[in-house]
């Protein structure tokens, strides 16, 4: 991997600015001590020439308005502050703190190689780590030594010569004088240290201790009380108001207003298309309209529709990457995305450095990680398994509904009656004349008709009655 691909943050800056502001901030190194400590014209001078070369370079640069305005401010107070007839030594230290710690904020934003901001951060610790060790020097000058002994007067001119008088008789040499008391012990510097009650009483008088951020002096041996509102103590250097939390980035997401109570400072949120960063935790409000919110990037206006004839397509010109908002990566989609996209894919945050990136975020160089994926946590353990609840009660029976229309089942055929006995018949009588037909005997009665018997079975054929007798011829 490249150097180039080696490059994190949001703030872009050149190779050769990057080496300007190494070489500006080694030259604060080399004149800050001797402008604190000697207070000289020529050594106050060569620090706000450094300081003049700085706001030039932050002037010529491409920081955000937010970043820029507040390094202007801090080098402005500065070098106005050195440009004083007799410079304030613990002035210059406190705006020097403050300028240091607005340069320390901007730098961890810069987008460049971890080495290149790592020398960057070790050389303003280093200058913080002086003026640290230079402020209790400076705040005893501040206290004054004394005014330097004004020049003798004019010798006046010589009275006339008196008459000598008669030599005296030589006194007898008077006793020796008793020893006068020893005079108190002045007060020296001795160190400083943390004040700690369990070690005052063995304080002597110019002890120097540290308490509650503050500077104090022991006036005498054995102080009591506590440096602040103890007569024994005298204030050397007052604590400095708490300078603002420095405020980084944290990840970007869309605002929620049912998770902003829980936004820490610095994180950085999207709304309506611009992107803000929090100013404090569990800000309040609605950003865009909450002072708790810094807008970094705001959306761009929608240009207004031409109507005049086409003209010729210039050429576009470079995309400045920005933050334009947080999707998750599509592959379908990412030749559509511009610079500045904000993507997520495997639980990391990237943003694209050019229009139409390809390939994957995390392996391609068209996209630069913002925020890695956390570790994944422990498995929680499995949970019991619930009771079986109680079978629910049966409900009753309906009731039964009523029986559709059908054909019914066919009754028995009935047995048939018996037939009437067949009559004997007559002898053959000898052939005479044909006489008249005799009468037809009467119909014997039929049976009666019995009951239809069951389907299907076929009543017993009943006997054939006797056949009447036939007539006499």
């Amino acid at each position: 991997m490249s150097d180039r691909d080696d490059r994190v943050g949001i703030i872009f800056i050149s190779d050769e600015q990057s080496k300007e502001l190494i070489e500006l901030l080694r030259l604060l190194l080399q004149t800050i001590p001797p402008a604190l400590t000697n207070q000289s014209q020529s050594s106050i001078a060569e620090l706000r020439g450094v300081l003049h070369n700085l706001l030039n370079f932050v002037n010529r640069s491409e920081f955000p308005i937010v970043d820029k305005a507040v390094l202007q401010s801090s080098l402005e107070l500065t070098i106005t502050n050195s440009e004083a007839t007799v410079p304030s030594g613990v002035g210059l230290i406190t705006n020097l703190g403050q300028l240091l710690d607005s340069l320390l904020a901007t730098v961890l934003l810069l987008k460049i190689t971890r080495n290149i901001k790592d020398e960057m951060v070790e050389l303003i610790r280093e200058i913080e780590r002086k003026l640290s060790f230079i402020l209790p020097t400076v705040a005893l000058n501040s206290l004054g030594n004394g005014g330097a002994t004004g020049s003798a007067g004019p010798v006046g001119p010589a009275g006339p010569a008196g008459a000598a008088g008669q030599a005296g008789v030589p006194g007898s040499i008077g006793a020796t004088g008793a020893t006068g008391a020893t005079g108190a012990t002045g007060v020296g510097l001795l160190g400083a240290r943390a004040f700690d009650p369990a070690q005052s009483p063995f304080y002597e008088a110019g002890t120097i201790v540290t308490f509650d951020g503050s500077t104090y002096i022991a006036d005498v041996s054995s102080p009591t009380g506590t440096p602040g509102t103890s007569a024994d103590y005298t204030l050397l250097a007052e604590s400095g108001a708490t300078g603002a939390t420095g405020v980084g980035l944290l990840g970007v997401r869309a605002f929620d207003p049912a998770q902003s109570p829980f936004y820490e400072a610095g994180n950085i949120v999207t709304f309506n298309g611009s992107t803000y960063i929090a100013d404090v935790s569990s800000p309040t409000g609605t950003p865009g309209t909450s002072a708790d919110y810094t807008l970094l990037a705001g959306s761009g206006a929608t240009g207004a529709t031409g109507s005049g004839a086409t003209g010729a397509v210039g050429a576009t010109g470079a995309t400045g990457v920005g933050l334009l908002g947080v999707t998750v990566f599509d592959p379908a989609l990412s030749p559509f995305y511009v610079a500045g996209t904000v993507v997520t894919n495997g639980g990391s945050t990237f943003i694209s450095n050019v229009n139409s990136p390809v390939g994957t975020p995390g392996t391609s160089t068209d996209y630069t990680l913002l925020a890695g994926a956390g570790v994944t946590g422990a498995q929680g353990a499995t949970g019991t398994v619930g009771a079986t609840g109680a079978a629910g009660v049966t409900g009753a029976n309906g009731a039964t509904g009523a029986t559709g229309p059908g054909v019914g089942s066919t009754g028995s055929t009935g047995v048939t009656g018996d037939a009437g006995a067949t009559g004997v018949t007559g002898a053959t009588g000898l052939t005479g004349a044909t006489g008249a037909n005799g009468l037809t005997g009467a119909t014997g009665a039929n049976g009666v008709t019995g009951a239809t018997g069951l389907a299907g079975i076929t009543g017993a054929t009943g006997i054939i009655g006797a056949t009447g007798a036939t007539g006499v011829t």
